[in-house]
């Protein structure tokens, strides 16, 4: 089932995650593994966003493959979390297992985009 086009580009909020998703023209289109969405972060970096969650098969598995900036995969484990009508997907020890081993600390500002064709979140940028 191809869910990419039931997801508009926009540069809309998801107030639910604390992400943006953004289009090609505010991001790095010329990267190789480009998406459309793409996702900051503050706040709450173990929600998933709603667009990402619905480009990736993360409600049958509860597992996304994340990658940091030097190319190095880790699994992370979800849980679904009640919100309203539907669900949201938490990370389990997401600081433990992500941002911690990267140097990633709660007052930095990370860019991730999450790839369609890889089906994982690549963190592409960290902002101090």
């Amino acid at each position: 089932m191809d869910h990419q086009s039931d997801v508009e580009e926009s540069n809309d909020v998801d107030f639910d995650s604390d992400y943006v998703v953004s289009d090609e023209s505010s991001d790095d289109g010329d990267d190789a593994d480009f998406d459309a969405a793409v996702s900051d972060y503050e706040a709450h970096p173990d929600r998933l966003n709603a667009k990402v969650a619905l480009l990736s098969s993360i409600d049958r598995s509860l597992k996304m493959t994340v990658q940091n900036l030097n190319g190095v995969d880790t699994v992370v484990n979800f849980r679904p979390e009640k919100h309203g009508k539907g669900f949201r997907y938490v990370a389990c020890q997401w600081t433990k297992k992500f941002t911690k081993p990267n140097h990633i600390y709660r007052n930095m500002k990370c860019k991730f985009v999450y790839s369609i064709d890889k089906a994982k979140l690549i963190l592409k940028k960290v902002y101090k």
